[in-house]
């Protein structure tokens, strides 16, 4: 199954590459790059949320998407773009959201222009604000519509509203959505906010949580607006038209707190046919860069999804800062993530720019006002060249560059011995040769030092030993009962050395990562 070990390569298209020179990215630059995205080792491409659900009607007899910005592209853009993915033995994903749509939307358009329209019931209305949800900002999750003359509720911000899934039409009209999709050829789903799709059907308020939350939206047990039992019944079948196709695929994310639920993703994985094969949980995605919390996040996530199980690894998606930023800016952190992450067990997801070390764009004064505003820091332009525009765009970008970041260029690291981008490229080689590391047993080793974080990869046929240094000093090596000897594969910091170096290791530079092919008298 080619999702168990797949490397994912996220992209916002927005962001990534524009095509006709009006600011924003496009489905045709996506289009135009599949060479680059191929030459990095990655075999999946993940668009992220660019699509709202709607009719399969409205498509065959518009030629259009409901809510699908042009300057985006069209429909036969888009399917032009899954060919020419396929035609690069690349599989493509799409990330939809289908618990809620934007007020713009034809359907909640008809809504709120006619109550007697059957659009009403796709959407949750009430005459008055029915119980104390609040939305992901923490504020009130229902707004009033002045031209309906009731309130809808949303569980982000009001120009989206949730949509009914108790309505049986809705998901009759999803599941054909999802099939259209998969007749022309998407590989799969990234399924968004899964367990927010049923709300309680009589709208009882959500019970306080007294604890000491810091965000408001977690000052409430959420057990009422997500998580509902019968939540699960939809999902089995949307997996239903998923399995009518060969080899394609559901990924699901949920709606958390920001420190992850694993035990609870994990809920939504399927045995064998039902539910998700897939679960991507925020306690990866969130977890702040160190040693001690990277160790306990990953345990948990293992222990959760279990043996049997694929884990999904994905330390970013474009909804908090990038990587670099997380790292405090300091090159050599990013490249311990890059060299964490890519020798785990299941499917990695890397954030497109992240493969570059790409930092948060500087946005206006205006746009950290506001949450909504400030998560796009993280949606940078893709910066391709060091001439005029980046090879982004030669228009005015809708949201700034990364500021000094033509440095990172793909055409500088594609020279630059030992760039980031070539470590990137490293590592994803060596695991694409490597089963140990795609998909071999992981055992974290216990050390004395806070700074360090050591797990052995094992198949029957070869084992590997990774090694983290996160502190700024030199670290000594000093373990228990055996000395850490072997074959240095890969180092973060010192390239790779030729194959046959055996060495003693005693101690690991600044922020440095190796790989140790494992001697068997080291193992025993």
């Amino acid at each position: 199954m080619w999702w168990k070990d797949s490397i994912v390569y996220r992209i916002d298209p927005r962001s990534f590459q524009d095509s006709d020179d009006d600011g924003m990215g496009d489905v045709k630059g996506i289009t135009k790059r599949m060479d680059y995205i191929k030459h990095v080792g990655f075999n999946t491409i993940l668009l992220s949320p660019m699509l709202q659900p709607g009719s399969v009607d409205h498509i065959k007899s518009t030629g259009t998407l409901a809510g699908f910005p042009q300057n985006l592209g069209s429909i036969q853009d888009i399917h032009n773009m899954i060919q020419t993915a396929h035609d690069h033995d690349l599989k493509i994903i799409f990330c939809l959201v289908l618990s809620n749509t934007s007020i713009d939307h034809p359907w909640f358009e008809a809504a709120v222009a006619d109550r007697n329209s059957k659009f009403s019931s796709f959407y949750i209305f009430c005459d008055e604000i029915p119980n104390n949800w609040i939305n992901v900002s923490g504020k009130k999750a229902w707004s009033f519509e002045e031209r309906r003359k009731q309130y809808y509720h949303h569980s982000y911000n009001y120009d989206s509203a949730d949509l009914n899934w108790r309505n049986p039409e809705l998901g009759l009209i999803m599941e054909e959505y999802l099939a259209y999709w998969l007749d022309s050829g998407v590989d799969g789903f990234y399924l968004q906010d899964i367990n927010t799709l049923i709300k309680d059907d009589a709208l009882r308020d959500n019970p306080t949580n007294f604890g000491v939350i810091r965000r408001r939206y977690e000052r409430q047990e959420h057990v009422f607006d997500r998580n509902r039992s019968e939540t699960h019944l939809k999902l089995e079948r949307l997996r239903n038209v998923v399995n009518r196709y060969e080899d394609r695929i559901l990924i699901g994310r949920l709606q958390s707190p920001d420190a992850g639920e694993p035990e609870l993703s994990a809920s939504y994985l399927g045995v064998e046919s039902e539910k998700m094969h897939l679960v991507v949980d925020r306690s990866i995605t969130n977890t702040r860069f160190t040693a001690n919390r990277i160790a306990l996040s990953a345990k948990r996530l293992y222990e959760a999804i279990g043996s049997s199980r694929t884990p999904v690894w994905e330390l970013t998606d474009g909804s908090r800062s990038r990587i670099l930023n997380r790292c405090g800016k300091v090159e050599a952190l990013a490249r311990l993530a890059a060299l964490f992450q890519l020798t785990q067990r299941g499917m990695i997801i890397l954030y497109y720019g992240q493969e570059l070390g790409l930092p948060d764009s500087k946005l206006p004064f205006y746009k950290r006002l506001f949450r909504k505003k400030q998560e796009q820091r993280a949606l940078g332009p893709m910066i391709w060249s060091t001439g005029e525009g980046s090879g982004f765009s030669m228009g005015e970008p809708w949201i700034p560059f990364a500021r000094g970041a033509n440095r990172l260029s793909v055409e500088n690291q594609l020279l630059e011995e030992g760039s980031i981008l070539q470590l990137y490229r490293a590592l994803i080689e060596l695991r694409n040769r490597c089963p140990a590391l795609r998909r071999g047993v992981c055992s974290f080793i216990e050390t004395s030092d806070p700074h360090m974080l050591v797990y052995a990869r094992e198949t029957e046929e070869e084992s590997y030993m990774i090694l983290l240094n996160f502190n700024e000093r030199y670290q000594n090596l000093a373990f228990k009962d055996f000395e850490v000897r072997g074959t240095v594969v890969f180092s973060t910091l010192r390239g790779i050395p030729n194959e046959g170096g055996r060495v003693v290791l005693e101690e690991l530079g600044p922020y440095e990562g190796v790989i140790l092919r494992l001697d068997s008298e080291t193992e025993e």
